[in-house]
């Protein structure tokens, strides 16, 4: 154990860098499709989900990282705060899982919830609801296709 220790104090810093950028590609590439791969069935899971319509209540963009290759800030990702009803009951949710353009508050899309659980529940950017018609029209079509998580 203290090699392992003398090993890592004695190494080159950019050695230890490529090391742990090396690490979190690894983690990245396990967790992501992971994670893909629950949503899909998540959205996929008929007997135990349904539909409703959501609201966006606030919308942070991705900010930092590299802007004209200099860093600006720390950057962190997406996140969006937003509202749906299910039997007349109002719950809210966020989600940092959201595409870079296309939403702003009061946008309305489509949002997969857990019959037994509503709180649990996903916001499909994919299917932007404009009015009832557009709602009304996803829920037959989704009777027997399921929609589509990307």
């Amino acid at each position: 154990m203290n090699l392992k220790i003398v090993i890592f104090k004695n190494m080159n810093p950019l050695l230890k860098d490529l090391i742990f950028i090396a690490t979190c590609i690894i983690l990245l590439c396990i967790l992501v499709p992971q994670k893909r791969k629950e949503n899909e069935a998540f959205i996929k899971d008929k007997s135990r989900t349904n539909f409703a319509i959501g609201t966006i209540i606030s919308y942070s963009g991705r900010d930092g990282g590299f802007v004209g290759g200099i860093i600006r800030s720390t950057p962190h990702g997406s996140l969006l705060h937003f509202s749906y009803f299910v039997n007349n009951k109002e719950y809210e949710q966020h989600d940092e899982n959201v595409p870079e353009v296309g939403q702003k508050e009061g946008d309305k899309f489509l949002v997969v919830f857990y019959i037994d659980t509503p709180q649990k529940s996903m916001m499909l950017f994919k299917y932007p609801v404009k009015d009832s018609l557009d709602y009304q029209r996803y829920l037959k079509e989704f009777k027997t296709k399921r929609p589509e998580l990307y």
